[in-house]
């Protein structure tokens, strides 16, 4: 027969009042968060899925920053674009006034005078920002991008063409900002990176500029034979074209993966390498392996000159020691060309620069529809990242959320438990030590 002693009821009391106590510190926290599952320990079953979930809710609301931060550089960038478009309507306005014939040299004089001064606004409206970063300055937005050289009126570059990005969903990053300006050369990759045409005495190439520049190059005059490293081949090519159709009309490069990249400046529409394959003995001739188009696509502004030209740069006065790229094309081309004809008094070449104004103008709302569709882009994505949010926090509450109905009665049936458990001890264990004694 079990013994029952004092200390054996006290020992168990106790286990049993501090284990309501613990229900009381579980049923306190879950009221307190409003989670069943507050440490992995809570549900270890559970909680890999809840990490994962609490992740991507930390990933989109990243994303939804990054597509605020987008709208507010698409949203200042059409109202830029909004006004450079009336800019456009107004110098239109001007210039049919100054195709009438009527006019005098000194009444053109006062329109160019106002056209120009439509140039120095328009230059503000590309020179426009938000919270410090230019928005037609691409990636090199720290300063202002558009420069009008006071001496020549010519209008300079200094930003680059890397448009500003903003990551909308996981791997994929989406433009917030239209090109100030475009590159203004063809270019496209060579792949070296298999030893192709690397053997120096099998490297005979053609470069077709355009229909009556075509050039067959023989590298092998160029570099000594034998298989040659990716370097010499590339100075080789350089040297060889140079020679062949002048210094710096094409622009030898790498992409870093052994890839040549071939850039032309010049104002050639496309052109094409071909090459020997050594490769495959059996090709007759020559296999075309690069060729490009320049891209008919402009930046707001226009594109940028070749820059290998020297007479195409400037030295920046905001940045002693380096140089600013002219702009060519685009409204300021336009309107400059209006000015002066306006100061030449040539009242048809000013009617003639009504249809150049009209393309200017075209052009900008072209470039507004594109801002208005990466707008409407964003937007779309953020409407779907807020109904993903609202279907991922149901599954939290789904999976963590703490029932306050039934936790409410499950802390007053264990306040009950409790009571009793101190009620019972107090009754059981009052013996004295007189008690004892007797």
């Amino acid at each position: 027969m079990l013994r029952v002693s004092t200390s054996l009821l006290g020992n168990n009391l106790r286990n049993y009042i501090q284990n309501n106590l613990q229900r009381a510190a579980k049923y306190q926290e879950q009221s307190s968060t409003g989670k069943t599952i507050n440490r992995p320990s809570d549900s270890p079953s559970q909680i890999s899925y809840l990490m994962s979930v609490n992740a991507t809710l930390i990933s989109n609301e990243q994303y939804s920053r990054n597509i605020k931060d987008g709208l507010a550089y698409l949203n200042q960038s059409d109202s830029a674009l909004d006004t450079m478009g009336k800019l456009l309507q107004d110098a239109k306005v001007e210039a049919n006034k100054g195709a009438n014939g009527t006019l005098t040299p000194e009444d053109r004089n006062a329109i160019a005078e106002q056209i120009d001064r439509q140039i120095d606004a328009m230059v503000d409206m590309a020179n426009s920002a938000l919270g410090g970063k230019y928005l037609f300055a691409g990636r090199k937005n720290g300063q202002p991008p558009f420069y009008r050289d006071p001496d020549s009126g010519e209008i300079y570059y200094r930003g680059d063409t890397n448009l500003v990005s903003r990551e909308i969903i996981f791997g994929y990053s989406y433009e917030v900002v239209a090109a100030g300006v475009a590159d203004n050369y063809i270019t496209g990759t060579v792949d070296l990176s298999q030893g192709k045409v690397l053997k120096a005495e099998d490297m005979t190439f053609k470069v077709a500029l355009d229909e009556n520049n075509v050039k067959e190059i023989d590298l092998s005059g160029y570099i000594s034979p034998g298989f040659r490293k990716f370097d010499d081949i590339k100075n080789a090519m350089q040297q060889a074209l140079d020679d062949n159709f002048g210094t710096q009309t094409i622009a030898v490069d790498d992409d870093g993966k052994g890839h040549i990249v071939l850039q032309a400046n010049n104002d050639a529409t496309a052109f094409k390498v071909l090459s020997s394959d050594p490769l495959d003995s059996t090709k007759q001739g020559h296999t075309t392996f690069f060729g490009g188009e320049r891209s008919v696509i402009n930046g707001v502004f226009g594109k940028l000159a070749s820059s290998t030209n020297p007479a195409n740069q400037l030295d920046d006065p905001m940045n002693p020691g380096q140089k600013m790229t002219k702009v060519v094309g685009g409204p300021f081309e336009v309107l400059s060309k209006l000015v002066t004809n306006l100061r030449n008094n040539d009242s048809q070449a000013v009617t003639d620069s009504l249809k150049d104004l009209e393309n200017a103008h075209d052009d900008m709302l072209k470039q507004r529809v594109g801002v208005g569709a990466r707008t409407r882009h964003l937007e779309a994505v953020q409407d779907q990242l807020d109904d993903q949010e609202i279907k991922l926090k149901s599954i939290l509450v789904d999976v963590q959320g703490a029932d306050i109905t039934k936790l409410t009665i499950e802390v007053a049936q264990n306040q009950l438990v409790h009571q009793a458990s101190l009620m019972t001890a107090s009754n059981l264990l009052n013996t004295s030590l007189l008690q004892y004694l007797k």
